[in-house]
């Protein structure tokens, strides 16, 4: 009997995790909407809106604590932008992807510089300037978030 609940649960775990690839898989596919786009947009400017405040604060941080930090950043950035560039957003959103595309590109080229050696006084403007464009596209994109 203790056999066969072995084998019940290994049963619904493998069940389990089929549905679960084909859930992620079935949603990876689909096109955006405007409320999925403006969730990448939300993410990419989270990440700049942290860029900045890393950029305000690197005079009292040690250097290697603000370049390891922009390095990361950089790789998560980078990743927001592999999936924007993956999945369509159809001919009504297509602008709005390309833009975000574009942000998150110079987001992570400026992120990228930072780790290389913080220049505080431009990166902190590049910054703030993308958050502000960011935050004006996730409100076009979905009003209510």
């Amino acid at each position: 009997m203790a056999r066969t609940a072995i084998v019940a649960q290994a049963f619904s775990l493998v069940v389990s995790g089929v549905v679960l690839v084909a859930a992620w898989f079935h949603s990876a596919s689909k096109p955006f909407d405007p409320k999925s786009l403006a969730l990448d947009v939300a993410q990419l400017r989270t990440h700049a809106a942290e860029a900045a405040l890393l950029i305000d604060g690197a005079h009292a941080l040690p250097s290697t604590l603000v370049r390891e930090h922009a390095r990361q950043l950089a790789d998560k950035v980078a990743t927001i932008d592999h999936d924007l560039g993956q999945r369509d957003a159809g001919p009504a959103l297509s602008d709005q992807q390309h833009a975000a595309i574009d942000c998150g590109n110079r987001l992570h080229a400026a992120l990228v510089r930072v780790a290389g050696g913080p220049d505080a006084a431009s990166s902190g403007q590049t910054f703030a300037a993308l958050a502000a464009q960011l935050a004006t596209q996730q409100h076009r994109l979905d009003p209510s978030g």
